[in-house]
């Protein structure tokens, strides 16, 4: 099984509901419902992902693989990136190149 087919069987045993049930309640091929539940399915589509969570009445961030949390580090280059921006709007202000 992979970590989607792991969550959703989670999702799926906490709703005591089952994988035939969301073939039922999606457009989704058995085949391919089969091939996530086993895992050989591996890069499974936006589009089927996003018509399981609608099925199962849950976000798409609950089948996110990667930790999307900020760090330190990507805080602090997404203030550089805010400070350069902000000091070239100033610049181009006063030397009235700027029409904001």
């Amino acid at each position: 099984m992979s970590l989607k087919s792991n969550k959703i069987d989670e999702i799926l045993k906490k709703k005591q509901l089952t994988w035939y049930w969301l073939f039922q309640h999606t457009t989704i091929g058995k085949t391919t419902i089969y091939d996530i539940r086993k895992g050989t399915n591996k890069h499974v589509e936006f589009e089927t992902m996003e018509k399981i969570a609608d099925a199962l009445d849950v976000s798409l961030d609950e089948f996110r693989t990667k930790n999307k949390r900020l760090t330190a580090g990507t805080v602090k280059a997404l203030d550089i990136n805010y400070l350069i921006v902000n000091l070239y709007l100033d610049y181009s202000k006063k030397r009235g190149k700027c029409k904001w």
